[in-house]
């Protein structure tokens, strides 16, 4: 899976986490959340879809804004999953 350069792997001077590791860490919460409702490869596939569409926004904020726009996604699937699920029980 390729990354967005905004994410790729780099360091500064004082050691501080970088951005890849931040963009790991949001994907590890979600599926935290979510692991019990949706497969890893679907949460990494829109956590990856959300950070293209976030590209230009300020670095620092991506992890904060990844992870939100990645929960009202993941939201929506598992809402659209158990809405099916429920019509084929009915």
């Amino acid at each position: 899976m390729t990354t967005d350069s905004r994410l790729a792997d780099s360091s500064d001077d004082e050691g501080t986490a970088t951005p890849a590791v931040h963009y790991a860490d949001v994907v590890e919460q979600l599926f935290l959340e979510y692991e019990v409702l949706l497969p890893l490869h679907t949460i990494t596939a829109v956590a990856h879809q959300c950070a293209r569409d976030l590209a230009g926004s300020p670095t620092a904020a991506m992890p904060e804004l990844i992870g939100r726009l990645a929960r009202s996604r993941l939201n929506g699937l598992v809402a659209d999953t158990e809405g099916r699920a429920a019509r084929r029980i009915s």
